[in-house]
């Protein structure tokens, strides 16, 4: 076991009932688990195994053509502390961050503190990033359980998923993301922090529901969709919840690409070695001048939702 610090310290605000955020600091420490596989006889390598035993469905190793010759070693690293929630594959600089509850990969505490430690663990790494989801499903969005619950639990939660967005979206390396199916509520948020979306085509919901399930979209919310969606889209998505399927949400702005699902690894891959190829530096610093107002207008919104419960529980 590798214990990796400093621990995750997120201020985090919101309350899914009264749809207003409050401050609040956790600390969480993430454990993993480091396996690497070496070949001495230069023979092509077997697929990691993942849940089960089985070889994992997603990664550097799915799809035509992925055998490699043993030259490298593969690093994959299962993160917790409850459960193969995340799981980290680096392969020729080229980090795939895989989310896996399950079930539908509802984005819960553990789940942020396991891709918060694998983005680190990408950083120090100096690789291209892939986020992906399980198959059929990207993420329905926040763990419902914990939003229903309320207390401080809820609005912690749900900071801490616009921070991560925050992140992805200034994030010093390129980030790919895979939607494996369905993306909900945060779940299109993540989508819509990565630099290139592909996503599977077929029967797939991608949809920011909340007007839908009665909830007042969040301000950093707003902010995301605004950064990528076109502006009749922006409308239609945010204000009208609308349902789009994979090939309309490329037109929306959600994904860059859809592809049929037995090419979406290849496909990811592909776009991530492409990428690897960028001047990092150059990549970083346009980065942080294109997405300069998006981030301070998302930072921002973020501080401004945490401010309007402040004043909300001054009156109560």
């Amino acid at each position: 076991m590798i214990d990796i610090s400093p621990a995750v310290s997120r201020l985090t605000s919101w309350c899914a009932v009264s749809q207003v955020y409050a401050q609040l600091a956790t600390d969480r420490k993430t454990r993993v688990l480091l396996r690497s596989w070496a070949c001495a006889d230069h023979r092509s390598r077997a697929a990691p195994l993942g849940r089960g035993g089985k070889p994992t469905p997603f990664g550097p190793f799915s799809g035509p053509g992925r055998n490699r010759s043993c030259n490298r070693n593969i690093v994959t690293i299962k993160l917790w502390p409850h459960g193969n929630l995340v799981s980290y594959q680096l392969n020729d600089a080229i980090a795939t961050i895989t989310m896996d509850d399950g079930k539908v990969n509802a984005l819960s505490m553990p789940m942020f503190d396991g891709l918060n430690s694998a983005l680190d663990r990408a950083e120090a790494d100096g690789a291209v990033v892939v986020l992906a989801g399980r198959e059929g499903v990207f993420s329905a969005g926040f763990d419902l359980n914990v939003l229903r619950a309320g207390g401080p639990d809820a609005p912690a939660l749900v900071r801490t998923g616009f921070e991560l967005g925050a992140r992805l979206l200034a994030f010093p390396a390129p980030v790919v993301v895979a939607c494996t199916g369905h993306a909900m509520a945060m779940g299109v948020f993540l989508l819509l922090s990565g630099d290139y979306r592909l996503g599977v085509a077929g029967p797939y919901k991608i949809t920011a529901n909340e007007v839908a399930i009665g909830l007042t979209m969040p301000r950093p919310a707003i902010e995301l969709c605004r950064q990528r969606l076109t502006p009749a889209h922006f409308n239609r998505a945010v204000i009208l919840a609308e349902v789009y399927a994979p090939d309309e949400a490329v037109a929306a702005g959600f994904l860059d690409r859809a592809v049929p699902a037995e090419e979406l690894s290849p496909a990811a891959r592909a776009v991530a070695e492409r990428l690897a190829n960028l001047d990092r530096a150059a990549h970083a610093a346009t980065k942080q001048r294109t997405r300069r107002q998006a981030l301070f207008a998302v930072r921002q919104a973020i501080e401004d939702d945490a401010q309007a419960l402040a004043r909300a529980l001054a009156r109560a």
